[in-house]
């Protein structure tokens, strides 16, 4: 509650009665009488007096104010005998019954009873893509595609892919050949998709049970990456150029428009877990065996001769756009929240930073 008392010397008079409120007056009026109570859900109770010197009522609490009122019984000994100019008491604020939480503290900027909402799955869908766009994450695209272009338009990725061949195949063992095989159903959406899927429903339906809720969060940051850095990756496929190894003469070279292979979608779609993976977790050993396996899949589409060196980069270095865009979202739901702020005199807006 606010009590404040207007004169030839303005002060402010708390109120030292029990506290029953801790939202802002929605209303205020003066009228003639001494005594006037709007509205005990939302109103103001003013006096007006012939003094510069509290009221005895003032220290009583809301309850009392209003049985006072209520019996108009209004004494004007009350406001005090001075002959200083005319003065205004205003006591404003919610008069409940109820009181606060004994958890509640209303003189708290950050009070505990502060409900911070939280994104949609939309609104972060949406904040995904701001990322994906944003000048930062342009930056990185430009300069992965930029190295791409080398390695694609120059002998680097004719030789490395030939070298990759003859080591593998050459070997002693078939046992590389067909583990880094089974690796490409990684990137096969008709599993993986589900899956996702799968693992974010239990996280919701069990967010109380601590795996479920980190799998749950796992398939959204997958689901939402593959939804943000997908059409930009089929549209990278066609915008290269580039075709598969065996296709044509000009290797993996970019030629605009005329094929769709210059971003291996393999490579895309089976480094997106792993690498959403590595950014839910600050554990270096566990974060560093994430990103190794980030690059199975890519590593299947050379061992497979089903893409270029170049293209299985673009794939991997897009998923890995796709997710730290997803990340930037997650971090600023988790650790920042702007909520409205009211106080006696004052509003304004609250930032929160929880680290």
């Amino acid at each position: 509650m606010k009590s404040s008392l207007s004169g030839d010397a303005p002060q402010t008079s708390p109120v030292t009665g029990e506290r029953q409120t801790h939202q802002q007056v929605t209303q205020s009026r003066e009228t003639d009488d001494p005594l006037n109570v709007d509205n005990t859900e939302g109103g103001t109770a003013n006096s007006v007096g012939t003094g510069a010197s509290d009221p005895d009522w003032l220290p009583m609490s809301p309850e009392e104010i209003l049985a006072q009122a209520d019996s108009d019984e209004v004494l004007a000994d009350d406001f005090g005998e001075s002959d200083d100019s005319t003065a205004v008491d205003t006591v404003e604020g919610f008069l409940e019954n109820e009181t606060l939480d004994e958890t509640d503290d209303p003189d708290s900027v950050f009070g505990s009873d502060l409900d911070v909402e939280r994104l949609t799955l939309w609104s972060r869908v949406k904040l995904d893509h701001a990322n994906y766009y944003s000048k930062e994450s342009l930056t990185w695209l430009a300069g992965g595609f930029g190295v791409g272009a080398i390695i694609a338009n120059t002998s680097l990725d004719g030789g490395i892919q030939n070298h990759f061949q003859i080591s593998v195949h050459s070997a002693s063992s078939d046992e590389w050949l067909h583990g880094l095989h089974a690796q490409k159903e990684l990137g096969n959406g008709r599993y993986t998709l589900p899956a996702y899927a799968a693992a974010w429903v239990a996280g919701k339906l069990f967010e109380r049970v601590p795996m479920a809720g980190i799998a749950g969060e796992w398939g959204e940051r997958s689901l939402r990456a593959t939804l943000v850095g997908t059409p930009p990756m089929l549209a990278m496929q066609y915008i290269t150029g580039a075709s598969r190894p065996g296709e044509t003469s000009s290797n993996g070279m970019w030629k605009p428009f005329q094929d769709n292979n210059g971003v291996s979608g393999h490579s895309f779609m089976g480094a997106i877990p792993f690498l959403a993976a590595a950014k839910m977790t600050d554990k270096p050993l566990l974060k560093l065996a994430f990103y190794a396996g980030s690059t199975l899949a890519p590593l299947s589409r050379v061992n497979d001769n089903r893409h270029y060196p170049s293209q299985v980069f673009l794939g991997w270095w897009m998923a890995w756009i796709a997710t730290n865009a997803v990340d930037a979202t997650q971090h600023a739901d988790q650790y920042w929240s702007v909520f409205p702020m009211t106080w006696p005199g004052a509003t304004g807006v609250g930032v929160e930073y929880r680290y």
